[in-house]
């Protein structure tokens, strides 16, 4: 007959999901066999085992030994089968249990008998009958005729008492049966075990005492017998502690060689579809979950290598949208250049020259040529800043004003523009612009005589910019990084003078200025620069004019003043000594 009862127990203060019970709850009283109690403890929550912690006490009314099984939890907790003398208490580290609810356990108890042996008293079927629900609490309640054995020996069990044993056998049997059943509890436990030698001498010792009677002995076992169960059921508990303990840590270890792994792979897979962001922060997680050195080596090599395949292919593809945008932009200054030269040649073709005696004459000029203004240069990429020429494209307008023309002094006004492009060199590109005025005096005896003095002055403001890439000069082959940038804005005073020959065969004029200029530039706090200047008309047909400055002094600003020396220019390198020079076709005269 199973009986089966919900045990409560007693809750201190209890006010959260798996709270702790410091006390154990009433005594329950199974409903069926009512001589047996149970009371349970909540002590906390497994969360390896996912269920609640309990300690349980069985205690037992009866007035006969009882066995029985038992079952926590529908066998969610722990089973087996013990038994209880009259009045005793199972108590211990031993007794505690898994439950699946923090409300209390439910026990199942059955199989139960009664008497010194656990055997029913029907003669040959003593293992497979068991007693029934009770009649009264104190009494056993055999099943009638125990199924068709003899009645007598069924009414001298159920009254038969703790004193009455030796009805059923021999006091030595009785002896040799305890000794049996102590030795079941010490096989449990290691033979180093010191209670369990203490046990086993102590044992000894009854047996060999030829003083005592059997019943005696089997009296002096019993203590032995418990301490003995109690022994193998604390160790027990331990063991299984252990192997809760061992079982949560192997658990955690799983889990993180899982999560290691999951992480770790995951970053691979980014890595190996060139997601770098995601590689680098699945294996930084990963990081987390390593177990040794080795393996947080080997992770932190792969960051590292991948942090720096994303810095090359960051460099790379911001190279080649700055090599892209560089050929961009020479494509337009090329395009500017080649409008602003087809203009020019188209006015080549529609002017006429002609020398012109007459008080006041007003000519246009439009001129092609080459400028080199020496500048400064600064790589950002190598922190450098460096001296550089724009040697540059050219086209020139202007208008001249010839005034006293029939005397020997006449004046002339030369206003002018020039607009320079950095064309037609892959890497390179710049624009650049020239205005101002220049003032010439020419003196003669007469306005025909070949030999002439000129003097001249004037004032003119330059800017532009100058870049270089080398990345793109190469076309994108190279992954040098090496831009370099320049920028310039200054006015400068011109003035002086020279000696001109002049000839005149009407309706041409041809004429060779050779001279001398002063330059003071805005920026320049030495002397003026000295330049060279030749002027050749031909004929009326077309003028060439050449200026020439050695050691030219460098517009623009340094952002890494430190990587240029500044020593007198006396012993400055060679790549230091920059000049200036243009060369120039002009053709003047009217439409």
């Amino acid at each position: 007959m199973k009986n089966i009862l919900f045990v409560s127990f007693l809750v201190i203060s209890f006010s959260g999901f798996g709270q702790k019970s410091t006390s154990f709850g009433p005594w329950i009283t199974m409903k069926c066999f009512s001589g047996i109690q149970v009371r349970s403890r909540l002590t906390e929550y497994n969360s390896s085992a996912k269920k609640y912690h309990y300690y349980y006490e069985m205690k037992s009314t009866y007035n006969q030994k009882v066995y029985f099984n038992y079952k926590f939890d529908g066998g969610a907790g722990l089973d087996g089968r013990t038994s209880l003398n009259p009045g005793e208490i199972s108590t211990g580290a031993g007794n505690w249990t898994f439950g699946i609810s923090k409300n209390g356990l439910e026990i199942e108890i059955d199989k139960v008998r009664f008497g010194n042996q656990d055997y029913a008293p029907c003669k040959g079927r003593e293992s497979s009958v068991y007693a029934e629900c009770d009649k009264r609490s104190s009494t056993p309640n055999w099943p009638p005729n125990c199924g068709g054995s003899d009645q007598t020996n069924i009414q001298a069990s159920n009254t038969d008492n703790s004193n009455a044993q030796g009805a059923s056998g021999s006091g030595a049997a009785n002896v040799q049966a305890k000794l049996d059943a102590i030795q079941v509890y010490i096989d449990k436990i290691p033979g180093d075990d010191s209670e369990s030698q203490a046990i086993i001498r102590d044992a000894t010792n009854i047996i060999n005492n030829s003083s005592t009677s059997e019943q005696t002995k089997v009296n002096q076992l019993e203590p032995l017998l418990t301490r003995a169960k109690n022994r193998a059921n604390t160790l027990a508990t331990t063991k299984k502690e252990e192997d809760v303990a061992k079982e949560k840590e192997d658990k955690a270890s799983s889990e993180r060689d899982n999560n290691f792994k999951s992480y770790y792979e995951k970053g691979m897979a980014n890595y190996s579809s060139k997601n770098y962001d995601g590689a680098i922060n699945n294996l930084q997680t990963s990081l987390n979950y390593a177990v040794n050195d080795q393996q947080k080596k080997h992770v932190q090599d792969w960051i590292a290598k991948i942090r720096e395949e994303k810095r090359l292919e960051a460099e790379a593809a911001a190279r080649k949208a700055r090599v892209d945008d560089k050929l961009k932009q020479e494509q337009q200054v090329n395009t500017e250049a080649a409008a602003a030269t087809t203009v020019a040649v188209a006015l080549f073709s529609i002017m006429k020259d002609r020398y012109d005696e007459r008080p006041a004459n007003l000519r246009f000029q439009v001129g092609l040529g080459l400028e080199s203004i020496p500048i400064i240069v600064n790589d950002d990429f190598n922190k450098k800043s460096s001296f550089e020429t724009t040697l540059h494209y050219s086209i020139m307008a202007g208008l001249k004003l010839g005034l006293f023309n029939q005397n020997g002094v006449s004046f002339h006004l030369n206003p002018v523009y020039y607009l320079g492009f950095n064309a037609g060199s892959q890497g390179t590109d710049g624009r650049h612009g020239t205005y101002g005025g220049i003032a010439t005096l020419q003196m003669g005896l007469k306005a025909e005589s070949v030999f002439k003095l000129y003097a001249e002055g004037g004032w003119l403001k330059r800017s532009g910019n100058y870049n270089y890439d080398q990345d793109a000069a190469s076309g994108g082959t190279t992954a040098s990084d090496l831009v370099e940038k320049g920028t310039y804005n200054y006015g400068l005073a011109r003035f002086g003078g020279g000696i001109m020959l002049h000839f005149v065969n009407e309706p041409k004029e041809t004429y060779i200025k050779g001279g001398i200029y002063f330059e003071k530039l805005s920026f320049a706090s030495k002397s003026p620069q000295m330049v060279g200047s030749l002027q050749i008309n031909m004929s009326s047909t077309i003028i060439l004019d050449f200026l020439y400055s050695k050691n030219y002094a460098i517009a623009g600003k340094a952002d890494y003043p430190t990587t240029i020396l500044t020593p007198l220019r006396s012993i400055l390198p060679k790549e230091y000594n920059k000049s200036y020079f243009s060369v120039r076709l002009i053709r003047q005269g009217i439409f």
